[in-house]
């Protein structure tokens, strides 16, 4: 009798941002399962619970996992480090492979310009305001054609976005989710003027814009296609991703 689950399945986890999200696909990439929860603490005590719930609503036992997939940050401190330990873990028990995957890339999974090199994917930090202009901060994820690299992750400020598109190589994809459509040129209308005297050929009006929107789905979900798929550009190996150093110091 064919198994309706399509037997074994891959988990997908995110606790990086202001969401418990969990996702389970099988092994023939068909998405089963995906629950996202809204909550800005609590990760920790969440993501067990769910994980173990929506096991149970499947039909299925943790013994029927093959491999794991979780986002690495950037996200909170805590968050990032509740879902990575909790994959780790269960990985280990399990003996499955765990992949991770940035809070940047995991949303873009299924659009076909991620399968792109050399590829940028944009995305907006989470304190983000089209009022910040030439302050506001953006992640960006850059991959080069180059095998065997990893992405590197950057922090910049919005108004260097268009010095940073420049200089990326010819025919790099720029990647963003497509709510970007409707902010892209709210985010670089104010940066134009100091642009303007950096790089003329940038003072355009509308900006240059991503090569690719693509529609974002839960975080979570896109973690499971990179556990499924380690060879997906971005896939990595499931250690914290940070953008700057925690900012913590020992009590004197």
């Amino acid at each position: 009798m064919p198994d309706p689950l399509n037997r074994p399945l891959i988990l997908g986890i995110d606790t990086c941002g202001t969401e418990c999200g969990v996702a389970f696909v099988s092994s023939g990439g068909e998405v089963l399962a995906v629950r996202t929860e809204p909550m800005t603490r609590g990760h920790a005590e969440a993501l067990g619970p769910l994980v173990a719930e929506m096991i149970g609503a499947l039909g299925a036992v943790p013994s029927d996992l093959a491999a794991i997939g979780v986002t690495l940050g950037p996200g909170s401190f805590t968050g990032v480090r509740v879902g990575l330990s909790f994959a780790r873990g269960i990985g280990l028990g399990l003996a499955v492979p765990v992949t991770g995957i940035s809070s940047i890339l995991a949303p873009l999974v299924l659009g076909d310009a991620f399968r792109a090199r050399p590829f940028a994917a944009l995305a907006p930090n989470p304190a983000w305001r089209p009022a910040s202009g030439a302050e506001a901060k953006a992640y960006v994820e850059v991959l080069r054609a180059i095998p065997g690299e990893e992405p590197e992750l950057l922090e910049i400020r919005a108004a260097d976005l268009p010095g940073l598109i420049a200089g990326l190589p010819m025919g790099t994809e720029i990647i963003a989710p497509d709510s970007w459509a409707r902010d892209w040129n709210e985010i670089m209308s104010g940066v134009s003027p100091e642009m303007a005297e950096i790089a003329p050929e940038f003072s355009r009006d509308p900006w240059p814009a991503p090569t690719s929107l693509v529609p974002t789905r839960p975080a979570a979900l896109g973690a499971a296609l990179a556990a499924l798929d380690p060879s997906l550009p971005g896939a990595r190996r499931p250690v914290p991703l940070y953008v700057r150093p925690p900012r913590a110091s020992l009590p004197p």
